[in-house]
């Protein structure tokens, strides 16, 4: 395929060194483990006890769900604090009920999110202004989700852009946003990957080539990385399919040069690989990973599965491990995933998909495959089962300074719904009940929505379709959003009976508690991982309001939370520690 000019920048694309990986016929990694039918049946009815609003009933099936399906906890692990599975559902009434319209009267083909420290959010959409015109890739940025503002509209003749996958990558010294993306030569059919770069300081561009084969197509990238370890020296992680295989490249100079180029799932003609989801997920542990890879199998026959692959040498050729087949049941078909890992505090990962449970039709519905122990086991569970009407959309996200993972789906009508999950807690009795939280309208024909998470609120972007105008509307939500109305009443869940001024703190916090009963108090702090890090109290207290002072002068920034157990209950608060 003919080298690409773009807004005038020319650049010589890299030929970079192939690895051949194991494939189809290489020994199985890990299988994941079913779930026992016992089990499936206890989950079947806690559903039903959620929808009717039977919280005690939903409680005993759910202290019976753990004593048969206790968690599995990697040896490495820290002690956690379990959470109650209710206590998500606060956030519903926080969706806005009217969407933000980020852009409209053009065709959208994918999208891609991410944000900044600083609560900048940046958005880039594959766009068609008129038929038969070009696609371009338009990236917004907006403080606040409700005014949107155009930072840059990369494009050039006779070529499309496809599959965006936008990273932000903040260093001590300046940010950087990088798009990775699919570009299509329509003068010399061909398709390649390209990354575009940007100094969010200082404002220059460029454009880099991981890799141009001008005999191979190159599609679909997945883009993630790794600016935590080493702050100062981020390296960026690229998954993308090359022709029917996945293809894993990395690069330690900011896009500029890409290595440890490595073939982690090979395809043929009786099979073919796709939709990759690469994802960081650095942990402090030598069985954990520091990069991981999931796509779908496809084989001749129509056969769908998830495939995953590890590496825990900051994707060095060398490092990847055997390949992770996932099994699924007769006559269904899995597809679409979205993989997510949180980071350095504990090695959980998250892959949702498709699964369409009738070979030949459109239904399908939302699944996970989980992980406790960083990749080496995993589970299989659903999320959201629509029944008749088809469900083609899933995406994923999560914060890594609470340990969540957040989830967008179709739902069975006309709407994006939600759920969340802590990452102890990846079962199916661990995530939310599903909200509603878009206002409607005819989605039918959306591609995948996109999210992602500031300052560890969720927000999401997707499309809507207008079929007789033949014109797309981008549209936003988010979680901080408060400008609409309350969708759905949710049954009121009691808080905790206290109080913890000033949050954030940098010094000194009170924190204020009340005892209904007599009888022994205990209060604990803890961090982000679920480790303790001091008892602050443990002793008999009468009925009456009490307080206490917490001092986090020795701790650093960061997110904690205070544990209290009392004869009324146990009870969990975050602590915020500013420096």
């Amino acid at each position: 395929m003919k080298r690409i000019f773009i807004l005038g920048i020319f650049l010589i694309g890299l030929i970079m060194n192939a690895g051949v990986a194991p494939d189809e016929n290489a020994d199985q990694g890990v299988i994941v483990t079913p779930v026992d039918p016992e089990i499936r049946a206890i989950i079947t009815q806690m559903d039903e006890a959620r929808e009717k609003g039977d919280l005690a009933l939903f409680k005993s099936l759910l202290e019976e769900y753990k004593r048969l399906n206790p968690p599995i906890i990697s040896k490495d692990g820290p002690e956690v604090i379990a959470l109650e599975f209710l206590e998500g559902n606060y956030k519903a009434g926080r969706w806005t009920g009217t969407d933000v319209i980020v852009d409209n009267a053009y065709v959208y083909q994918s999208f891609s999110m991410d944000t900044r420290k600083d609560s900048l959010i940046y958005l880039v959409a594959s766009r068609q202004q008129n038929p038969g015109d070009d696609y371009t890739i338009p990236i917004w940025y907006s403080d606040d989700g409700i005014n949107w503002h155009m930072l840059y509209g990369p494009g050039v003749g006779n070529y499309d852009f496809y599959n965006p996958s936008l990273k932000i990558v903040e260093t001590p010294d300046t940010d950087y946003l990088f798009v990775a993306f699919e570009a299509y030569d329509k003068t010399t059919p061909g398709h390649d990957i390209i990354v575009f770069y940007s100094n969010l300081v200082s404002g220059d561009v460029a454009y880099f080539y991981p890799a141009n084969d001008p005999n191979i197509d190159e599609k679909n990238p997945s883009l993630d990385a790794d600016d935590l370890q080493c702050p100062g020296i981020p390296v960026l992680y690229l998954a993308f399919e090359s022709e029917d295989s996945i293809v894993f490249m990395r690069s330690p100079n900011k896009g500029e040069n890409w290595i440890d180029r490595a073939v982690i799932g090979s395809g043929s003609n009786t099979w073919d690989y796709k939709d990759p989801s690469c994802a960081f997920g650095w942990y402090n542990s030598a069985d954990s990973f520091t990069v991981g890879v999931a796509w779908a199998y496809v084989t001749t026959n129509g056969d769908e599965r998830i495939r995953f692959r590890r590496n825990r040498t900051n994707g060095i050729y060398q490092g990847w491990l055997p390949i992770t087949y996932f099994s699924a049941p007769a006559n269904c078909l899995d597809s679409r995933p979205s993989l997510k890992m949180t980071h350095e505090g504990y090695p959980s990962g998250v892959i949702t998909f498709e699964r369409k449970d009738t070979v030949g039709t459109d239904d399908a519905d939302v699944y996970e495959f989980y992980t406790y122990d960083g990749g080496r086991n995993w589970t299989d569970d659903y999320l959201y089962m629509p029944g008749p009407t088809a469900n083609k959309l899933n995406c994923l996200s999560v914060d890594d300074s609470l340990g969540d993972y957040h989830v967008f789906f179709k739902g069975s009508g006309d709407d994006i719904r939600y759920k969340e999950a802590h990452y102890d807690s990846l079962d199916f009795s661990g995530w939310t009940t599903s909200i509603a939280i878009s206002d409607g309208g005819d989605i039918a024909n959306v591609v995948s929505p996109a999210s992602a998470v500031r300052d560890g609120e969720p927000c999401v972007c997707w499309k809507i379709n207008v079929p007789i105008v033949g014109n797309d509307t981008l549209k936003f939500d988010a979680l901080w959003l408060e400008t609409g109305v309350e969708e759905e009443p949710i049954e009121e869940v009691s808080t905790a009976p206290f109080s913890l001024t000033p949050n954030p703190s940098n010094g000194i916090a009170m924190l204020s508690y009340t005892v209904e009963r007599e009888g022994n108090v205990k209060i604990s702090l803890h961090d982000i991982t679920g480790r303790t890090i001091k008892n602050l109290l443990d002793e008999t207290k009468g009925t009456g309001r009490y307080s206490l002072e917490i001092n986090n002068k020795a701790l650093p920034s960061g997110i904690y939370f205070v544990h209290i157990k009392t004869s009324d209950g146990v009870y969990t608060k975050s602590m915020t520690v500013l420096r």
